[in-house]
């Protein structure tokens, strides 16, 4: 299988639009296509309140929106509801060429960052072929990937949790190696041998998937 992350600079979209015209951290964090030409868009907006007021009269005005719900409101962040309808849309090509979303879809400066997966690199070949027709592609990275690759064994997981509970990664540091391996029962070396390989498998992930 392989990942690839592939940015858009998705002409004539009123989300890339948000993105360039506020300053504001902006995610499309699901989206699915209800039927053809329409578009279900959850968005996580993190900005501060005047912002978001601008961003919420940006989006109803468009006359395109058929369903529009503010999910939940603070005063520095938000999640959204719209229900859009227009051309075909990103969602329909990645899903006609046999591909899948991995991850939510970050914006910035009007350019969307899609994570992409697909099980043949043809199919992805295929669909930076067809996203070319709403607007200028670049594949970014393409990479093998397996959907558990960064799996830490559950000693690694209880070990790295211990460390995380008991303060081991604060500044200063709240307990000690040797400290931490009196809880697990085990030796002081044996103890840093689990937590280094889980903090190379989650560094591992974190940068493989940028």
């Amino acid at each position: 299988m392989f990942r690839a992350k592939i940015r858009i600079d998705h002409k004539h979209c009123w989300v890339s639009a948000i993105s360039k015209k506020y300053s504001c951290k902006l995610y499309l964090t699901n989206t699915a296509s209800i039927k053809p030409g329409i578009t279900s868009d959850i968005l996580y907006i993190k900005a501060d309140e005047e912002i978001q007021d601008q961003i919420i009269s940006f989006i109803t005005e468009n006359k395109s929106i058929q369903e529009f719900d503010i999910l939940e409101k603070n005063s520095n962040e938000m999640f959204l509801l719209v229900i859009i309808a227009g051309n075909s849309t990103i969602i329909e090509k990645i899903l006609h060429n046999k591909c899948f979303l991995l991850e939510p879809t970050m914006l910035i400066d009007g350019y969307e960052f899609w994570q992409v997966g697909s099980s043949d690199r043809a199919f992805l070949q295929e669909l930076l072929t067809d996203l070319k027709k709403v607007g200028d592609v670049e594949l970014m990275s393409a990479v093998p990937y397996s959907f558990d690759r960064s799996t830490l064994t559950p000693k690694q997981k209880a070990i790295l949790n211990s460390a995380y509970i008991n303060g081991y990664y604060e500044y200063p540091r709240k307990v000690e190696s040797s400290q931490l391996a009196e809880l697990a029962n085990i030796s002081k070396s044996t103890l840093i041998e689990h937590l280094r390989k889980a903090e190379v498998k989650i560094i591992k992930d974190f940068i493989e998937s940028r």
